[in-house]
């Protein structure tokens, strides 16, 4: 599994930190084909927490997690988490703002895990870089070499 944490969010740096974080994951494991449903599932989720909020100063955490199969968002320590929870699992297609119905159908699955964690998931194809044994063998080979020296 490998983990972007981004701890320390306000409302007016999350759309830019969150859109760097996911930039990095989509180069690091080639999900370049789902950079769009990853970001605008970001970008749509900040936004509900902009709706459910009258402070822009109240800090929050992002955690992005990739596994094999799955990428999730985590939010944690948002005040207001369960109204975005329900905004996001009553949403309609006949909501005027379609926001919250927009994540649902970017996302295969949305929880509030206890009051203070909001878990989405979206299914992608990770490409895990496996690691070169010859190269490490010769790094090792190297450094052995310089420490006999």
């Amino acid at each position: 599994m490998y983990n972007i944490e981004l701890q320390r969010l306000t409302l007016e740096d999350a759309q830019t930190r969150a859109l760097g974080a996911v930039e990095n994951l989509c180069d690091k494991f080639h999900l370049e084909n789902q950079f769009g449903v990853i970001s605008s599932a970001a970008n749509l989720l900040i936004s509900l927490l902009e709706r459910c909020t009258n402070d822009q100063d109240e800090e929050f955490t992002l955690n992005f997690y990739v596994e094999s199969e799955n990428l999730s968002i985590q939010l944690i320590s948002y005040q207001n988490l369960n109204e975005v929870y329900q905004l996001i699992k009553n949403s309609t297609l006949e909501d005027s703002d379609s926001a919250a119905y927009s994540f649902s159908l970017l996302t295969d699955n949305v929880e509030l895990r206890n009051e203070n964690e909001l878990w989405t998931d979206i299914a992608v194809s990770p490409q895990f870089d496996t690691a070169d044994r010859a190269a490490i063998l010769k790094q090792e080979e190297v450094r052995t070499k310089q420490l006999n020296d």
